[in-house]
């Protein structure tokens, strides 16, 4: 379960893209930012493997099972995207994409990432149920319904309720690492 929530931290909450933009701020150059770039794209697609490789140690579930499938494909694809951008910014390798099918794609691997973070919060609840302990699921349930709420009201309303979102988000992630520990102090014998 530890696996699942640094997963969801590289991958979905861009970890290593918020420490990048810092890297970048620093006044180093045009090579830095390549670098900060290709570090980040990896550190997503590191993300998206620990989903995956925690979601197989995990009590197959169906909702584990999706989560691993999507983290795969989102994996291999942020992987290439990362590579064929960087090949194209140092000037080695060039693909543009018609600008309708990369805002396709776009929103085809948003909502994929929805969907293994809708996953990874279904399968907590499916832990706690196996487990019979409490892994803070509802909670992480209603803060990721809060999540969603506010993100599509702030598209529709007004920009400022993403920082409404954000904190949802946060909140919700604490709750995540709560439970992850949980999960594990659980099955190594551990007291709750």
């Amino acid at each position: 379960m530890k696996k699942v929530f640094w997963g969801v931290l590289l991958a979905m909450a861009g970890l290593t893209s918020w420490l990048m933009v810092l890297l970048m701020l620093l006044p180093f150059g045009a090579k830095i930012a390549l670098a900060a770039n290709l570090i980040a794209g990896l550190g997503q697609a590191t993300g998206y493997l620990l989903i995956l490789k925690g979601s197989e140690e995990l009590p197959q579930t169906s909702s584990w099972h999706y989560a691993g499938t999507f983290s795969k494909m989102l994996c291999g694809y942020t992987v290439a995207v990362t590579l064929l951008q960087f090949l194209d910014q140092m000037s080695l390798f060039h693909l543009t994409l018609p600008s309708i099918v990369s805002t396709i794609l776009y929103y085809i691997t948003d909502l994929s990432s929805f969907f293994v973070m809708y996953f990874c919060v279904l399968g907590v609840n499916e832990l706690q149920r196996v487990a019979r302990r409490d892994l803070y699921a509802d909670k992480i349930y209603k803060c990721f319904t809060a999540w969603v709420v506010v993100r599509l009201l702030a598209s529709l309303i007004s920009s400022w309720l993403y920082l409404v979102a954000v904190a949802a988000y946060v909140v919700m992630l604490v709750f995540y690492g709560k439970a992850a520990w949980a999960y594990e102090r659980r099955n190594s014998g551990g007291r709750w």
